[in-house]
């Protein structure tokens, strides 16, 4: 990284999106959806900012994070929750509301719960639109409209959510977390 502290970057991450798109199955990073190619706007997001110490980081593979504009634009420049370091539960979907939480784990440490918290909040997880796309997912898989494996592909927050706490219908029941996680991964 040739480039001085005040000089703009230029953006040759770009270069790279098809790339990351394609290894995070065009999932966002943040928001745990499927961003469409054709009407949505996805975005190399920086986890460490570009600004102040993460310009030595502004090229590197490992700090760049697949994320929807909307995730992006919100989380900007501030620190969240790396998805990298998340582990299994520590966020709860509440389906009545469809709304995101901490969730209400021993195995949570205190500054978890409120680094998770400060995810929700600073990214607006449980805004109307964040809402409405879950929504959206799990009532057309509640109504046989789409099949688990969609919903494991354009919503896996929500299949993760629903194997996690039993709510699959009985013809997905068999599906575990962990054969969710498993394909996530590969």
């Amino acid at each position: 990284n040739p480039y001085r502290k005040g000089e703009e970057l230029p953006p040759f991450w770009r270069n790279g999106l098809p790339d990351l798109r394609r290894e995070y199955k065009a999932i966002c990073a943040y928001l745990g959806c499927f961003v469409q190619s054709a009407s949505a706007i996805d975005t190399v997001d920086h986890f460490v900012a570009k600004r102040g110490l993460g310009r030595k980081e502004a090229y590197s593979w490992g700090n760049f994070r697949f994320a929807c504009a909307r995730m992006n634009a919100r989380k900007g420049v501030r620190a969240v929750i790396d998805p990298f370091t998340l582990q299994d539960g520590w966020f709860e979907l509440v389906f009545l509301s469809i709304a995101v939480f901490v969730r209400a784990a021993p195995h949570l440490r205190q500054d978890q719960r409120e680094a998770v918290d400060r995810a929700i909040d600073r990214l607006r997880l449980n805004d109307d639109k964040c809402v409405e796309e879950r929504t959206t997912y799990w009532a057309d898989y509640q109504n046989g409209d789409i099949a688990f494996d969609y919903l494991k592909r354009f919503c896996p927050f929500v299949a993760l959510e629903a194997a996690r706490q039993g709510r699959l219908l009985a013809k997905d029941s068999a599906t575990t977390p962990a054969q969710i996680r498993a394909w996530l991964d590969s």
